[in-house]
């Protein structure tokens, strides 16, 4: 484990030197010890800004249980994930001339609030326009996809573009509803 001699010095590190020092760990690890390191810097970060940002200083032996807490519910997830993964379809780029609007929602319940995420890119797969809309009084995670899928057509018609545009989304219910 990290002792403080070894804290110390990573703390030295210039940021070539600690891509160095990652690297030649990734690459001379097992995947259980880098599971273990990589946990072990996230949580040691999280409590530096605890103590930064709350005031809240948490030492070593407060962390530790933390982070062997943390990788036993990864190897508990780990093994209740299916044996086989299922294969996701990759985007694909709309066919010309047309633009594709990606769009997606993330929500906030205890706000009631969600932003929308919006993409256009053209037949070649490059980006021509890009939106992140904040939305209040959002009553639920439906609403806040249908809101995100209206701001894609929205920005379709806005830009005002001789091209037909596709509007996709992951939100299966919202884009049958729109099939109409």
């Amino acid at each position: 484990m990290w002792n403080r001699l070894a804290v110390q010095r990573v703390q030295g590190m210039s940021n070539g030197e600690y891509r160095k020092w990652m690297s030649s760990m990734v690459s001379s690890t097992s995947v259980e010890q880098r599971r273990l390191v990589v946990c072990a810097i996230w949580a040691i970060w999280a409590a530096r800004n605890k103590a930064l940002h709350e005031g809240i200083h948490q030492s070593a032996p407060e962390t530790t249980p933390f982070i062997h807490l943390y990788i036993g519910e990864l190897e508990a997830v780990n093994r209740k994930l299916p044996g086989r993964w299922i294969e996701m379809e990759r985007w694909r780029p709309p066919e010309p001339p047309m633009l594709k609007i990606n769009f997606g929602a993330a929500f906030n319940e205890r706000s009631k609030t969600s932003r929308s995420g919006l993409v256009c890119r053209n037949s070649e797969g490059k980006m021509i326009g890009s939106r992140t809309v904040m939305n209040k009084n959002v009553p639920n995670p439906f609403a806040a996809e249908a809101l995100a899928c209206l701001q894609a057509i929205e920005m379709g018609i806005d830009m005002n573009q001789r091209e037909m545009v596709v509007v996709e989304g992951d939100a299966l219910t919202i884009v049958k509803k729109c099939i109409v």
